[in-house]
């Protein structure tokens, strides 16, 4: 059955081009690029040159950090660290010996925090280039705030990233980015960025990491994570759960400092969208199966993962971890879930404050904006993180046919992402006749090739020969 808007829009179509009803109506066709060529090359009406009567400014949509509400700030201008001190246990209680003066000091735990966030950011505005620009005072004003929006926005997502940066070094280890002076990287001024090497050694703030079975690769963008099965995503609660609740009880086993503590509250459960939304589906996967009966939730706790995770802990959504901290004994892992004390996340404003100056050579008004910061995750609380595999492992018994990535051949016992394309080929004078994958059957191409879409999980390939 014919698509209805292709059908009906076909019938307009024709009046919808440049001069389709009549000379310069329309000016040009309601789908065709604009661009300064076509502007320019528009003809007089009635010798005037058709101009831009309007200009609507846009909202320049600052970024609002979802781990804002859970971070204590506070302002002292004052010094450039901060120290941060815990006795580790409560006062000894030991058997009296006969002095008569009580001297015991618990042990204290420290931690120490420089300034390791800051920026300073331009803008200007030059009255004649507004002035040329717009067609009344209502559009400067709007124009103006707008503008002036833009650090701003510069300024919440640098501290968003920050912050996510800080919360991925859930272990020791170090990290190599190369970088520039300038947020806009290669498009800066001349002679304004430059390389800069982002080489830090990181300690790691997280008590307790576990290293866990399953599949799933960095999070990217255009990119839907899968959850291999109902039963991994039901794991993967169970096991936060669990830990949720050793957070109630006294105990140094889930901090770096060995300070013997609890969790007064629930506990932040910090996770990717995307993966959340993984789970999720693989719980109405399972919903919808039901018991065998075709009723109740098959063994499942709730509708969603979200809701079944939220009966313990308060669920923080972020777009992405970043990559973890280098680290040989933690090679091929990526970071999806960390359970954290909601008292973990503190910042020291030294300040944060603009200034203008008026040019008047150039008729302009220039104002930066600057600030400092001290941005600390507390090694003193609870918080466990989740690390995955970042792909499955491909195995198979050699025979006359070759598995390959493209144009990489695979050998048995590599790591391969999920979603990677691996394609069988039989070796010369021998031809396919069966691939299975985990057990399934895989389909051969009519030039006897088989692909194989890599799964969230191991691969275990099975491939049949005949000679030909």
């Amino acid at each position: 059955m014919a698509n209805e808007q292709n059908a009906r829009f076909t019938q307009f179509a024709g009046q919808l081009v440049a001069s389709g009803v009549g000379k310069q109506s329309p000016l040009v066709g309601l789908e065709d690029k604009v661009d300064k060529t076509v502007y320019a090359n528009l003809e007089k009406i009635h010798g005037l040159i058709p101009k831009i009567t309007d200009i609507f400014v846009r909202e320049t949509r600052v970024f609002e950090n979802p781990l804002g509400p859970y971070i204590t700030q506070f302002n002292n201008r004052y010094g450039a660290g901060m120290e941060q001190v815990a006795f580790k246990i409560g006062a000894y209680n030991e058997k009296r010996d006969g002095t008569c003066f009580p001297k015991g000091v618990p042990d204290v735990a420290s931690q120490l925090d420089l300034i390791n966030f800051a920026y300073s950011v331009d803008v200007a505005v030059y009255d004649r280039m507004v002035d040329k620009a717009v067609m009344d005072e209502g559009q400067v004003g709007a124009f103006v705030a707008q503008l002036l929006r833009t650090p701003l926005k510069t300024i919440a997502t640098l501290k968003y990233r920050a912050w996510v940066q800080l919360l991925s070094d859930v272990i020791d280890g170090t990290r190599s980015i190369d970088s520039y002076t300038a947020s806009n990287g290669v498009n800066a001024p001349a002679g304004v960025s430059a390389d800069v090497d982002y080489d830090p050694t990181i300690v790691g703030y997280a008590g307790v990491v576990e290293k866990r079975d399953e599949v799933i690769p960095l999070v990217e963008v255009g990119v839907r994570p899968v959850i291999n099965t109902p039963l991994e995503a039901l794991n993967i609660c169970n096991e936060l759960k669990a830990r949720a609740s050793d957070f109630m009880f006294e105990s140094s086993t889930y901090n770096k400092l060995q300070i013997d503590t609890f969790s007064t509250g629930v506990p932040l459960l910090i996770m990717e969208k995307k993966v959340l939304d993984a789970m999720d589906t693989v719980f109405a996967e399972a919903n919808a199966k039901g018991n065998g009966n075709n009723f109740g939730y098959a063994g499942f706790p709730t509708v969603s993962a979200r809701d079944y995770l939220r009966q313990f802990a308060e669920l923080v959504e972020i777009d992405c971890f970043g990559s973890i901290p280098t680290n040989v004994s933690y090679a091929g892992r990526t970071l999806h879930a960390v359970l954290i004390d909601r008292d973990a996340f503190i910042e020291n404003v030294k300040y944060a404050d603009a200034e203008s100056m008026r040019c008047a050579k150039e008729r302009a008004t220039g104002t930066n904006w600057q600030g400092e910061s001290i941005l600390s995750i507390w090694r003193g609380v609870n918080s466990y993180a989740m690390l995955f595999r970042a792909a499955g492992e491909v195995t198979f018994e050699s025979g006359n046919f070759t598995i390959a990535a493209g144009e990489t051949s695979v050998s048995s016992g590599d790591d391969i992402a999920p979603g990677t394309v691996l394609t069988v080929t039989a070796a010369a004078s021998y031809d396919l006749s069966a691939v299975t994958v985990n057990g399934d059957s895989v389909a051969l191409n009519a030039d006897n090739t088989a692909t194989i879409i890599m799964p969230s999980a191991d691969a275990v390939i099975a491939v049949t020969t005949a000679s030909e």
